[in-house]
């Protein structure tokens, strides 16, 4: 493999640069020459700004990718005719490389370009972001304690310099390229954005880590939702001019997404106290790959970003009816604007939506003043939320060793990144080839094709085909299973064949719905489950599972269906089988279900504007009927009302059953957000 890898057409080689400090030299810094563009991109790439609009009347913009914002056309007035911009996108973080023992760090810093389009960039598997380098990670122990922070923050800074250097000429005159469309342009490499964890943004922006890297807000006043002049590179300057030369400037001296887990859930687990905030946690009812939090929140110490979502899917639910109105307010705002940031296409609409979450906040967030929670917002994260608009507007929406490791990744990457060229070269020659395969792909997850229900996604064998009506009584709920299906078979055949109690049927334990694109989030399709397990007993020393089965948001009416958006037309209803029409009652083109239904959706609940429903009944038992599985739209969550107080007895598993009221959760996924309050 090393011998193939080594004839690799590859990018240009990586060097390590030794970095002098004195008065003893740093671990090297490693880094590569300029990388060059595939031609692979030439379908995702942009040279031009643009301005789009979501009608001709251009009242609405939409803001998505980096040449959509402002700052492309500010900048392009600057430049030549015919010139064309380059906007480099940084982003660097400090990385722990052993997880068990020893210190060894690495500061990764790479590079992307927003010509590409961020469905591209985003995609590892198209590495349309490359590692530009490594900066050193020095103990700095010759510096005494006093200087050793401000070493550090000088070494940054040098050896980024040195990274990016060959970017100042080119800037300011521009280098002819030849692109990735094979014509070659008057290119404008500029730094446009660098994405970075808070404490590095206050790094390279030159400011102490209590004050703003983007304004120059009091730190006294960083609660407030007032906003403050912007920074700029000349008063910088000058104030970094006159430290240097012995002088202490007044700016020197006074200018130095967990903020909801390390503030809002902080405060509100104070509110409604921990014990009472895990059970209701405990008792969260299941959605196909939502993370249970079986022994609550209180305990976990390290959290990941993927347990930071997972909890926020549910958080407004968890604490409905334990707080106040106005803390229920603050939490739901905060969500919202959480929801819409991360929106990969922005509108003026989306936008205004923002800002009015963020605007809520402020007016309602006293409340925790109040219950003494807490005695100030002078937060960073909570200030750095007035910038999100402003960013979007002008950039675009929101993407153990004892060797000497650094010489080891080198080699690594110089190997990986021939590999990759190699990949995407020969995808670009053979792209008949590249379209079969994802017509393939795509065919897996037709919802029209049975093939979603195979063999692998149908239920337990003892389940899976000659299931006798009895079986569905007792094991699936199916309760009013042959009425519904008679029902069923009336409006849709005058067939003189009715079900009874003998015969059997073949069911799938899941169904796999393949979801359109959402224009808010990217232009591929994804896909959910809805599954109707029954409950397995224990046998031996192996435990039972208890019984799952899915709710789903189905089409109750065609009409307004069709003719509106959001979720009109739509109800919520349990799926408690999913089965095939027996060949002696007729054919059907697609497989059936029966569900029980809740109640019709009304108006949102004022408070927490989620819907609220209840199980719907007819002559005091489950309202079920028939349908075809083509009616399924999608799967939902829904989320069990607990009050002040979760009753005693409600677990995961019960909670669907033992709750009286639920509410319609939009937060379980940023597609059901937007179609709940944007579609």
């Amino acid at each position: 493999m090393r011998v193939r890898v080594a004839v690799f057409a590859v990018l240009p080689n990586w060097d390590t640069v030794p970095v002098p400090v004195t008065p003893v030299p740093v671990t090297p810094r490693v880094y590569p020459h300029p990388c060059r563009t595939l031609p692979a991109f030439k379908d995702s790439i942009s040279y031009v700004p643009e301005r789009v609009y979501t009608s001709s009347d251009g009242d609405d913009r939409i803001y998505d990718e980096m040449w959509t914002g402002d700052w492309w056309w500010d900048t392009q007035t600057k430049l030549p005719d015919g010139a064309a911009i380059a906007p480099l996108i940084l982003a660097s973080d400090k990385t722990q490389l052993s997880q068990f023992q020893g210190d060894k760090k690495a500061w990764p810093v790479y590079l992307t370009l927003g010509n590409i389009s961020k469905e591209i960039r985003r995609r590892p598997s198209a590495h349309a972001t490359i590692l530009l380098g490594y900066l050193p990670v020095p103990k700095l122990q010759c510096y005494s304690d006093a200087t050793r922070s401000l070493a550090g923050y000088r070494l940054f800074h040098h050896c980024m310099g040195k990274i990016l250097t060959s970017l100042i000429e080119a800037g300011k005159t521009g280098v002819e390229m030849v692109c990735a469309d094979g014509f070659v342009r008057l290119i404008y490499p500029i730094l446009a954005a660098y994405v970075t964890d808070y404490p590095e943004q206050c790094l390279v922006s030159c400011c102490m880590e209590n004050r703003c890297p983007r304004c120059t807000v009091d730190p006294n006043n960083r609660g407030n939702s007032t906003p403050s002049p912007d920074r700029n590179v000349p008063s910088t300057l000058e104030t970094l001019y006159a430290q240097e030369h012995g002088c202490e400037p007044e700016k020197f001296t006074r200018d130095g997404i967990r903020f909801f887990k390390d503030h809002i859930v902080k405060w509100c687990t104070s509110l409604v106290g921990e014990d009472e905030l895990d059970a209701r946690f405990k008792a969260m009812s299941g959605y196909p790959g939502l993370r249970h939090f079986s022994k609550g929140i209180s305990s976990i110490s390290q959290w990941t970003g993927t347990e930071h979502r997972e909890m926020q899917h549910v958080f407004l639910g968890v604490i409905a009816g334990s707080v106040d109105q106005d803390v229920l307010t603050v939490v739901r705002a905060a969500l919202d604007f959480i929801y819409y940031a991360q929106l990969q296409m922005q509108t003026s609409t989306t936008l205004a939506a923002l800002k009015t979450c963020l605007v809520t906040f402020h007016r309602f967030k006293d409340i925790f003043i109040k219950y003494e929670i807490r005695k100030h917002f002078n937060i960073p994260k909570i200030h750095s939320l007035l910038h999100y608009f402003a960013s979007i507007q002008a950039l675009g929406s929101n993407n153990g060793n004892k060797q000497d490791y650094h010489e080891q990744m080198a080699l690594w990457l110089q190997r990986r990144e021939a590999m990759w060229q190699r990949e995407a070269y020969i995808a670009w020659l053979n792209p008949q080839q590249q379209a079969a395969d994802e017509h393939e792909l795509s065919n897996i997850n037709d919802p029209d094709n049975l093939n979603d229900l195979d063999t692998n996604d149908q239920a337990n064998p003892h389940d899976a085909s000659g299931v006798t009506v009895q079986h569905l009584f007792e094991h699936f709920g199916a309760t009013n299973f042959i009425p519904a299906l008679t029902s069923f078979l009336q409006q849709q055949q005058s067939h003189p064949l009715l079900p009874n109690t003998s015969d059997r049927f073949d069911l799938y334990k899941q169904i796999i719905i393949t979801l359109p694109p959402n224009t808010f989030l990217n232009s591929q399709k994804f896909s959910n489950r809805i599954r109707t397990s029954p409950a397995v007993p224990p046998r031996g020393r192996k435990k039972g599972s208890p019984g799952v089965f899915d709710t789903a948001l189905i089409i109750n009416d065609p009409m307004e269906y069709r003719s509106r958006s959001g979720l009109a037309g739509l109800r919520v209803a349990q799926v408690r089988a999913i089965f095939l029409l027996p060949s002696y009652f007729g054919t059907h083109p697609h497989p059936l279900a029966y569900v029980e239904w809740f109640t019709s959706l009304g108006a949102p609940d004022p408070q927490t504007g989620m819907y609220v429903i209840n199980r719907s009944t007819h002559q005091h038992r489950p309202n079920g009927t028939v349908i075809s599985t083509a009616r399924i739209v999608c799967g939902c969550h829904l989320m069990g009302q607990f009050g002040n107080t979760i009753a005693k007895g409600w677990t995961t598993d019960n909670i669907l059953d033992k709750a009286k009221n639920f509410y319609l959760n939009p937060y379980i996924h940023v597609d059901t957000f937007t179609t709940a309050n944007i579609n």
